[in-house]
């Protein structure tokens, strides 16, 4: 079963490592991972998708680290959704209309 996990942790050089190698341990590949920069300075967050029938050792050795501010299992994740990508970038105001026209108004 496809399953997304976020975890939100401190900004600090190593974290990721000590993360992944997490998974490793519990026998977890690893289908996606993206991290990103909050808003908060110094706080990033990190997803990953996985393909696990039980995470909930993984989770509680997560929670554990001292880096993880929290780690939860995404409740909103539909394994058979088509994927979605959402981008930021500069635009000027015509462009800007005819994109979100394209998108339906949104």
């Amino acid at each position: 079963m496809r399953r997304r996990l976020v975890a939100v942790v401190q900004d600090h050089a190593g974290v990721l490592n000590r993360c992944v190698s997490l998974f490793r341990q519990h026998g977890h590949n690893i289908d996606s991972l993206v991290v990103t920069r909050t808003t908060v300075a110094g706080i990033s967050r990190m997803t990953w998708i996985v393909d696990a029938e039980t995470i909930d050792p993984l989770l509680a050795q997560l929670n554990k680290l001292i880096e993880v501010i929290d780690v939860f299992e995404d409740p909103n994740f539909s394994p058979t959704a088509p994927n979605r990508c959402t981008c930021c970038a500069p635009a000027t105001t015509p462009f800007r209309t005819t994109v979100t026209q394209a998108d339906g108004g949104h």
